[in-house]
């Protein structure tokens, strides 16, 4: 990004907005870029979002959990072993494309480096967060799909870490 080096006293008032403007919607494009770039795994997060956000979902997850607590839990740690597989492969996915987009100093390697860095596990735990949430807000704590969640993205973290 550029820095402009100007006289206080000689810049008006319109200018600095239009500099301020300027910077700040760099800053958005850049970021967007790198988005962007790990779009297959910004995809999959909107689609495990959207999947909580409909009611359908939700009965999905609850059910999930009764018949769990009813009969065997091999179908509850099927879904936390495929959600899990499913967070590996979105933070993987990122990872190796931004380290592959980023391998050279003409990329442009050294801006954003905390971004490139974290960005990428965020996906991954999200995978295993957001139907951590809907367990949460849905039943009781209590339940062991949300405990099953909960392990799962703390060795998810500690994985990638």
């Amino acid at each position: 990004m550029r820095k402009l080096h100007k006289d206080p006293s000689t810049t008006s008032f319109i200018s600095k907005i239009i500099d301020i403007t300027r910077y700040y919607w760099e800053l958005i494009t850049n970021y967007y870029r790198l988005i962007k770039l790990a779009r297959f795994s910004v995809f999959i997060a909107l689609i495990v979002i959207l999947f909580v956000l409909v009611p359908q979902g939700t009965e999905a997850l609850i059910v999930m959990q009764e018949n769990a607590n009813d009969y065997d839990s091999a179908q509850l740690i099927n879904f936390v072993l495929f959600n899990f597989i499913l967070a590996l492969m979105c933070w993987y996915y990122a990872r190796i494309l931004y380290f592959f987009a980023f391998k050279d100093e003409a990329s442009h390697a050294g801006q954003y480096c905390k971004f490139k860095k974290h960005f990428p596990r965020l996906l991954g735990v999200s995978m295993i967060f957001i139907p951590a949430l809907v367990v949460i807000f849905t039943e009781s704590i209590e339940n062991s799909l949300f405990w099953y969640l909960l392990v799962s993205s703390t060795i998810f973290l500690l994985f990638v870490y």
